[in-house]
């Protein structure tokens, strides 16, 4: 819908809504044109985002410990390198999802490889004056608005957390410094067995590195 606009008018789909839009997707046979490369933009933007994030927050927090600017790198470069790698896979799939029959009544690719290999052979050649930034066209888009959907979501998974619903979720800046117990900072233990840990070894005096029996 949003790139109908730009078609020539004998050459628009003119959806009505989302629902029609959906439907005549489907009876055009395109409702899953461009899957495997939707499925490859998905999953390196997840596993990349999250073991980045995890990487700089971890790191961060060892260096400059707990202080917020700690999370906003974190998630800027889990950002930025969830853009690098997933945005030529969402480039593919725009294609596939925008394209239309050429005058022969071929569609211009086949499939997401083909695709792909087309991008780089006619808008990444440096005989062209081109080169690989024809996948990121846009880019500062896409990378803002991955940014802001990680801030919202990292601010709402905040305060869900704070309500004590979630124990087993790995958060460096909730360690109990004054636990006593001594733990790697790179090998950190999840809230749920940080606080059974607490419970189990604190004195029943209030001394915490003493041992469960309250003497030793």
């Amino acid at each position: 819908m949003q790139a109908d606009g730009l078609y020539p008018d004998q050459c628009k789909r003119n959806y009505k809504s989302f629902v029609d839009g959906l439907i005549r997707v489907t009876e055009e046979k395109a409702l899953m044109r461009g899957a495997l490369a939707n499925g490859l933009k998905l999953a390196g933007m997840v596993s990349v985002a999250s073991a980045t994030l995890d990487w700089m927050k971890e790191n961060m927090f060892f260096f400059f410990g707990p202080i917020y600017l700690n999370k906003l790198v974190s998630i800027t470069v889990g950002v930025a390198t969830a853009t690098a790698i997933s945005m030529p896979c969402d480039t593919v799939r725009n294609r596939l999802h925008t394209m239309r029959p050429l005058p022969n009544d071929e569609m211009p690719y086949k499939n997401t490889l083909d695709c792909f290999n087309k991008i780089v052979k006619y808008e990444c050649s440096f005989d062209k004056q081109s080169n690989f930034g024809a996948f990121y066209t846009g880019g500062q888009a896409y990378f803002g608005r991955l940014l802001v959907i990680s801030l919202l979501g990292n601010l709402w998974l905040e305060h869900y957390h704070a309500t004590n619903q979630v124990q087993e979720y790995w958060q460096p800046a909730r360690f109990h410094y004054t636990s006593g117990i001594d733990y790697d900072i790179h090998d950190p233990y999840t809230d749920g067995f940080n606080r059974m840990m607490i419970k189990n070894w604190m004195a029943k005096g209030g001394h915490s590195g003493l041992h469960p029996d309250g003497k030793s």
